[in-house]
């Protein structure tokens, strides 16, 4: 080849460059944009003319993580790795996607490389601390969240997971402080309040919005706080999910409940039920347990001790699952053909407490002394009147503990390895709710030993 065809060949690999150097940046625009589909089209486009385009295969992949594709994720970063081993975001974006298929060991490999090629890599320390907290090993975490925040001491992941590692573990008012980090995450969601947020000053008639957060269960718990927030002098208004209005009609301390999509009422200052306890310094001792704070329609009440009365032997409600939506549910819930060979042959009726029993699960239980009654709970209140005519609530973590604890029922309630962090370690009972004993997973996923304690209890001997 003569220098000519040599310079003519330069100029074209070149000229080739190019092109796909604007098609990525016009796909990157789109991609940041939210234009999936016409993102996708480019980066299809580009990997036709050059298919180890690194770039191109990483975002690829990164919109079928977007778009919950998961394993068509793995296989995209994995071949953008293969042509560039050395870029500690494609490591930590393949380790994300581990997480979401929930293969921790594969995703601990992506992060530990993550951070082996760049020590600065805050968000890799923070989600290989957060797998590590899901195993129990929890020191490790901690040390991890430490070190993202020598990093970065305001960053609110790692902030609002050491707040989750100190309530764990009892500390609870250093873990309530850390927890407010939770509203910076970018995650969060934004409910658009227009006032400031309340810092836990005397009130002196002012309005105060109290809204709710997170579960169903979460709020159940936290709204024992009301009457706190309305000694300090205020007008306490709730803005509330529909299903617990009724339910919270009883609660004291509140002056108004606006039901979830109502126009919101004239306030002067907000705060999340969840931050009640950093705001009014609650630690292990201050707990306010004064149970019952929820209380139960009688008319309603009457109505199922009238459906119950046939009913022989031990009145026992059940639940076995929780919401699937729940990032831990995996975790927490638990195979009814398993659970419901804990109550073969005891001398009790099963009510069953699920909404969303199958047929097949309510066989499970037999034929006989079994009531379904998930099925035609209205809601909350409904469920709570329900609850006050049983002898004993058996269920997982899940909102019907909470609201058995509240009324101050006896309730058992059956945790994982690694509990939430409102259930602390080791203990069986719960400061929270007086009434309430914990059975505890001792290894990850095994429920049998659990179920055995939990017949055990029910039929000694």
């Amino acid at each position: 080849m003569n220098r000519k065809d040599r310079r003519a060949g330069k100029s074209k690999d070149s000229h080739h460059q190019n092109n796909i150097q604007i098609l990525f940046e016009d796909a990157l625009q789109h991609h940041n944009a939210g234009r999936l589909v016409e993102a996708e089209t480019l980066y299809k486009r580009i990997l036709q003319l050059d298919l180890q385009h690194h770039p191109s295969l990483h975002q690829f992949g990164m919109i079928a993580y977007q778009a919950g594709r998961y394993d068509v994720a793995v296989q995209l970063i994995s071949e953008a790795i293969k042509v560039r081993d050395d870029i500690p975001l494609y490591h930590f974006n393949l380790g994300k996607t581990f997480e979401a298929l929930k293969k921790n060991e594969e995703a601990k490999i992506c992060f530990k490389r993550a951070l082996t090629l760049d020590a600065h890599d805050i968000k890799a320390a923070n989600n290989l601390g957060m797998i590590l907290f899901s195993e129990g090993r929890y020191e490790e975490a901690r040390q991890l969240y430490d070190y993202a925040l020598q990093l970065n001491p305001l960053y609110p992941e790692a902030l609002t997971n050491l707040g989750l590692y100190n309530l764990l573990h009892g500390n609870l008012k250093e873990g309530f402080r850390l927890h407010e980090s939770r509203t910076q995450i970018a995650a969060a969601p934004d409910y658009g309040f227009d006032k400031p947020p309340w810092d836990g000053h005397e009130l002196k008639g002012k309005r105060i919005l109290l809204h709710c957060e997170q579960g169903y269960g979460d709020n159940i718990q936290f709204i024992r706080y009301a009457s706190a927030v309305k000694n300090k002098g205020g007008y306490v208004i709730l803005p509330c999910f529909t299903p617990l209005v009724r339910l919270f009609e009883t609660v004291e301390g509140i002056d108004e409940i606006n039901q979830e999509g109502q126009d919101l009422p004239p306030y002067d200052y907000y705060a999340s039920l969840l931050s009640l306890p950093y705001l009014l310094g609650t630690d292990v001792t201050t707990i306010p347990a004064y149970i019952p704070y929820i209380h139960v329609n009688p008319n309603l009440k009457e109505n199922w001790q009238a459906r119950l009365k046939d009913c022989k032997g031990m009145k026992i409600g059940v639940a076995w699952r929780g919401n699937p939506k729940h990032v831990n549910d995996h975790k927490r819930s638990i195979d009814p053909a398993l659970f419901a060979k804990a109550f073969a042959g005891i001398d009790a009726t099963i009510v069953i407490l699920q909404k969303d029993c199958m047929a097949d699960e309510l066989r499970l239980f037999g034929n006989e002394n079994i009531m379904n009654a998930g099925a035609t709970i209205e809601d909350f209140a409904d469920l709570a009147a329900l609850m006050t005519n049983l002898d004993l609530v058996i269920s997982v973590d899940t909102a019907i503990c909470h609201l058995a604890g509240a009324l101050g029922l006896k309730v058992w309630t059956l945790l994982a390895y690694v509990p939430d962090w409102r259930w602390m370690l080791e203990r069986d009972d719960s400061p929270w709710y007086p009434s309430m004993r914990l059975f505890r997973q001792r290894i990850s996923g095994e429920w049998q030993e659990v179920l055995a304690e939990i017949r055990q209890s029910l039929a000694p001997g």
